[in-house]
């Protein structure tokens, strides 16, 4: 049964010669932190261009973002880089626009183009998932883990599912503090997280389990990864090319 073995880029950078592990990092000019500098064309990560239903609808009754399959943005907020995303519609995703702009990312928007910016430190945020055009249900889990490594406390409130908080025990025992009350969940953001061996539980989850892999200290290994790979195809070779050290063994 194949495992996804992610390992997060060190902390400092190696001397030159020596193998160079993790995410692919370039230092801008006139910066101090390393920058993630990523251009991506969406129409080559498919399902998160533009998608619509055969009534020309985005999304659905449960608050599914169609487009929504391959969390680029989120990806880089967690990596502290920048990154550009073309050909997408931004009307599309206006709930996920807000609630990074509010989480201290910098973005800047035109027409078809994302460009994205990661805060040094992200802000702490309160999140209740809606049917369409609210806040989309298959993206509670990416924030939760996004917010894991947040300033401060933020509260998800899931409406729309029940149940769909199993992937937080994962998270948990990758250093992250979750409490579940109900239908929120409770994140009180953390310095670090720490790699593990975790287990995929569901689709989104274990997305969501990736997230966290990418900036987790050390090695993390998430096993049941077939739920993963039924929504995202190629998923380790899409990260590759974003820099991620992931492999699939």
């Amino acid at each position: 049964v194949p495992v996804l073995i992610i390992r997060r880029r060190p902390e400092k950078a190696e001397t030159e010669g020596k193998r160079k592990t993790g995410l692919v990092l370039t230092r801008l000019a006139g910066r101090k932190r390393n920058l993630w500098c990523l251009r991506s064309n969406v129409d080559a990560q498919p399902g998160f261009n533009d998608q619509t239903d055969e009534e020309g609808n985005h999304g659905d009754r449960t608050g599914n973002h169609k487009h929504l399959k391959k969390p680029l943005l989120e990806i880089v907020v967690l990596g502290d880089g920048n990154i550009i995303i073309e050909n997408t519609n931004i009307n599309h995703i206006t709930p996920i626009i807000s609630k990074l702009e509010e989480a201290n990312c910098k973005l800047k928007l035109e027409k078809d183009k994302i460009e994205l910016k990661a805060p040094k430190k992200l802000k702490a945020l309160e999140i209740r998932t809606m049917p369409y055009p609210g806040f989309p249900t298959d993206m509670q889990s990416i924030f939760v883990s996004m917010l894991t490594i947040a300033k401060g406390t933020s509260i998800i409130v899931e409406n729309i599912f029940e149940s769909r908080y199993k992937f937080t025990q994962e998270l948990i025992r990758m250093g992250a503090k979750i409490t579940i009350e109900g239908k929120s969940a409770i994140v009180k953001g953390t310095r670090k997280l720490y790699g593990a061996n975790v287990n995929a539980t569901d689709l989104r989850g274990g997305a969501a389990l990736v997230l966290a892999g990418i900036v987790a200290k050390g090695e993390t290994t998430i096993e049941n990864i077939e739920y993963i790979l039924r929504g995202y195809e190629n998923l380790n070779k899409k990260l590759e090319n974003l820099g991620v050290n992931i492999k699939m063994v």
